[in-house]
């Protein structure tokens, strides 16, 4: 990459003579061994800080250049950019606590008659292309007119600009002012500074601001504070449109204590901690401190030394929006923040860079997530973003969270919704500089552009619940579903370990699993067979309570039980066991979740499983390893995970699959999910396959698995338990899920009973071979996409979603790659956003005749209305 400097310059310049210094102080810049990057390794968001320490509240360095004539102490990030100068410049630099205009410190430099000066940051990688808002707050202490000492009107000329920092060093925009000591604090603005393009994308500038004039008798100190270099925005900046109290936590705090006295200190006005819920076990420490910041005078530290920690600012907001949030973040994990503690004292600012760096490289970071949640039941995560954070500030960005029109009952009603970040694992997280705004309209989304697989029917996954089964010993019953698939998930069907082996060694009961078995072999099905439910006689914790009854959620006390049972499964199902999950979301632990143990421990069972999948007799089935899927993929399931595969990589285990769960309302928010699966995926330290290539996607070699999919009870409840909607959802997820590289989603469920909200059978999920809405709509869509390539995913403007697909004609192989052998057709529908529906005209190119519903399987010419239903189009 390019490096990008940015500097601050206070020179007695000529406007003649402004070329003249640009440049060479360009020249120089490059070379600077002072000026720090700032993190902007990737396209910035629009509207976000550019600079590092922009108002100068930490750090104090020592400057001593040009044989002592420039001496001084600037700030953390900023460095002197002067001694290319003549030897008759001449300057003192100084952190000022006395003539801030903000927070606690500024700049201030005294320069010397017919002198000038320059300090500067580096910023890597900026865009070009693209226009940036530049401003500083300037104030003139003193000026001196040598020739002139009586003098009480001078006058200091100030001027902001952005330049090429190599040659031919283009001016690109400029903006001046004249100071006097009378006029205080005085903001110095260049609005819609543009950067042309450039075939690298990004290039090297300066921003410079020169003070007074070359050669002038005029000497004087000028102090300078609260920098800023922002993107603008599209339609603007949309800084005053902030929609949060107190984003930088510079306000007054409060003390506070909750969760009998596990969670306490200082919380920032406007802000919340929402952790009490989760019980005891939660212990944090909430701290307004000086010192690291992004921005302003103070950020706020969370130590999480017990769960995790959820903090929010609640508000009210109009549904059929979209939202842009944002949030600053730095860390340290739980190794790291011990060891700093007994001398760190709140003073991670200065100097600690280098230290949480090495720590964070040594452990990963801690993850977090930021989203916009619904306040109250279901508690839906309108959308979220999630990430590991080390020890540099970065920052956490969700470009357009929509909030869906079907938030609401009652049109115009604003809903209760929290600007909420979480935590996974133990450590100190600092957050600065958040922000919330309203989004004029949605960007585009371009999912994928080409994918040669074309969908088959072991894409499409079912878990069978056979009303009830024998899933954590509930009510008897057995039914095989009256739709069609290809791979067949057991979890919940009353099949798993407890349930085949109750009474001890070498005692089995393969009834149930033998007539599951017997109708995937009639209907040409695999299985997908989810390990875990320990039986009470091989828990580690026999009497310790689970969902599914006591011990259960245990792993094992012998590797070797789970071994066997493994060998015996695979034995009597040899070819029909397509793939083994090793448990099921784990993260849900305690007595109303499915796992009490670690991530060690449960690695440890991969470990065993892959053991016996090696042994000569099973190695040439080719079983898919899968690891556990995570109940979600917000920070504590993040954090869970990547601690499993780490053990599993330190066990030699290679798994041959990834798992996931995504139980997203609305589906497209699976789009965010897979991007939190191709992070994983593309981390060093995991434990997957060494020809994976995260650069060209998920590859056909590593299958992806989203292995329950669906809506949950209360969500579905809070729609209405509206079987049209849900319909709807249904397909979007699975023609979502194909784009997004998944080789088999599995809908949760044909018969969910109590557990989940949509399933497709009735009446009431006590009959299995009648079909309702979601189920037809299954069979249509399966009809619409078997044998068919996704090409392309979008997303407008206007939040209608369109997916291009093709199907190659009979004919010959030749005949078939030919364009026009390939039929064309297309499914669209209206993604949650402000109304429920709306006319679509399709693009001339695509030439449409006429469209089919997915419910009802009519085909219309004419007018195309879409809904959130999905509609298909044909040519």
């Amino acid at each position: 990459m390019v490096p990008l400097l940015l500097l601050v310059t206070l020179a007695w310049s000529s406007r003649g003579a402004v070329a003249d210094h640009a440049s060479n102080s360009a020249t120089h810049s490059a070379q600077a061994p002072g000026l720090q990057a700032a993190a902007v390794a990737a396209a910035p968001a629009a509207g976000s800080e550019l600079l590092l320490n922009p108002s100068f509240e930490t750090g104090s360095n020592s400057v001593s250049d040009n044989g002592g004539k420039i001496t001084g102490f600037l700030p953390d990030g900023w460095a002197d950019n002067t001694e290319w100068a003549t030897p008759q410049v001449s300057l003192t630099y100084s952190i000022s606590t006395q003539q801030q205009r903000s927070g606690s410190r500024s700049t201030c430099v005294k320069v010397a008659r017919g002198g000038f000066a320059q300090f500067g940051q580096y910023i890597e990688a900026l865009p070009a292309g693209l226009s940036y808002n530049l401003s500083t707050w300037a104030k003139a202490v003193s000026i001196r007119d040598t020739s002139n000492p009586t003098a009480t009107n001078s006058k200091v000329p100030v001027r902001i600009g952005l330049q090429l920092a190599a040659e031919p060093f283009t001016l690109f925009a400029q903006s001046e002012l004249l100071l006097s000591v009378s006029d205080g604090w005085v903001q110095l603005k260049l609005p819609d500074a543009a950067v042309p393009p450039s075939s690298s994308g990004v290039v090297p500038v300066l921003l410079l601001m020169w003070v007074g004039q070359q050669g002038s008798s005029t000497a004087a100190e000028v102090c300078v504070d609260d920098a800023s270099m922002k993107e603008v925005q599209q339609g603007g900046d949309t800084t005053a449109n902030e929609l949060l109290a107190n984003p930088s936590f510079d306000g007054a705090a409060a003390t506070f204590t909750s969760n009998v006295g596990n969670i306490s200190g200082s919380m920032p006005q406007g802000w919340n901690d929402n952790t009490e819920w989760a019980g005891p076990e939660i212990a944090l420490q909430y701290s307004v401190v000086p010192q690291p910041v992004h921005g302003g005078s103070s950020s706020l530290r969370i130590d999480v030394s017990g769960g995790f920690a959820q903090f929010t600012q609640w508000l009210e907001l109009p549904p059929a929006e979209a939202y842009r949030l944002s949030l600053w973040a730095r860390a340290q994990p739980k190794a790291a923040a011990a060891a700093a503690a007994a001398g760190e004292a709140d003073s991670a600012g200065a100097g600690a860079g280098s230290e949480l760096a090495t720590t964070a490289a040594a452990t990963g970071g801690l993850a977090v997530t930021l989203g916009l949640r619904l306040m109250n039941p279901p508690y839906t995560m309108f959308d979220s973003i999630s990430a590991n954070v080390g020890s540099s500030w970065t920052q956490l960005v969700l470009p357009a969270a929509v909030i869906p029109a079907t938030a609401v009952a009652n049109p115009g009603q604003n809903i209760s919704v929290g600007f909420m970040l979480s935590t996974g694992g133990l450590g100190r997280l600092w957050l600065d500089d958040a922000s919330l705004t309203l989004v004029d309209e949605l960007p585009e989304v371009t999912v994928i552009t080409k994918r040669a697989a074309v969908v088959t029917r072991r894409y499409f996954c079912m878990n069978v619940n056979h009303l009830g089964g024998r899933a954590g010993d509930r009510k008897p019953g057995y039914a095989w579903p009256a739709v069609d698939f290809g791979l067949f998930r057991t979890w919940d069907s009353g099949n798993t370990w407890a349930s085949i082996q109750p009474a001890g060694r070498s005692q089995f009961d393969w009834s149930a699993m033998d007539k599951d078995a017997a109708q995937a072999r009639i209907k040409g099905q695999k299985i997908l067979f989810t390990l875990g439910q320990s039986p009470t006689w091989a828990s580690s914790q026999p009497q310790l309570p689970s969902v599914y009854g006591d011990g259960r959620g245990s792993p094992p006390s012998s590797r070797q039980a789970w071994k066997a049972f493994v060998r015996a499964l695979l034995a009597r199902y040899r070819g029909l066991i397509y793939a083994l999950e090793v448990w099921n979301e784990p993260n849900l632990q305690g007595p109303e979740g499915f796992y009490n143990g670690t991530p060690e421990q449960l690695a440890q069972l991969a470990k065993a499983t892959a053991e016996v999948l090696a042994e000569p007799r099973f190695s040439s089935l080719s079983v898919l390893l899968l690891n556990p899927p995570m109940a979600g993929l917000a920070a504590d399931a993040v954090d869970f995970l990547t601690k499993y595969f780490v053990e599993s990589k330190r066990l030699g285990v290679v798994h041959t699959g990834v798992a996931w769960h995504s139980y997203n309302l609305p589906a497209e928010l699976d789009i965010k999910s897979m991007e939190t699966i191709q992070s994983l995926l593309a981390n060093a330290a995991l434990s997957l396959p060494h020809n994976f290539d995260p650069a060209l996607g998920l590859s056909p070699n590593l299958p992806v698995f989203n292995t329950e999919a669906g809506i949950l009870q209360d969500a579905f409840a809070a729609l209405g338990n509206n079987h049209t909607y849900g319909a709807g959802f249904l397909a979007r997820t699975f023609v979502l899920n194909w784009a997004l590289g998944v080789q088999h989603c599995c809908w949760y469920a044909f018969d969910a009973d109590t557990m989940e909200g949509l399933t497709m059978s009735t009446p009431e999920q006590q009959d299995a071979t009648t079909l309702n809405i979601a189920g037809k709509a299954y069979t249509r869509l399966m009809s619409w996409m078997i044998g068919a390539r996704i090409i392309s995913m979008k997303r407008d403007t206007q939040g209608v979603w369109a997916a291009a697909l093709v199907r190659s004609e009979p004919g010959s192989a030749a005949a078939a790659a030919a364009a026009d052998m390939l039929s064309r057709f297309w499914i669209v529908w209206n993604g949650d956003y402000r109304v429920s529906s709306q006319q679509f005209v399709a693009p001339a190119a695509w030439k449409v005749s006429s469209s089919q519903d997915l419910l009802s399987g009519a085909v219309y010419s004419g007018a195309v209305v879409v809904t959130d239903v999905p509609v298909l189009l044909m040519q």
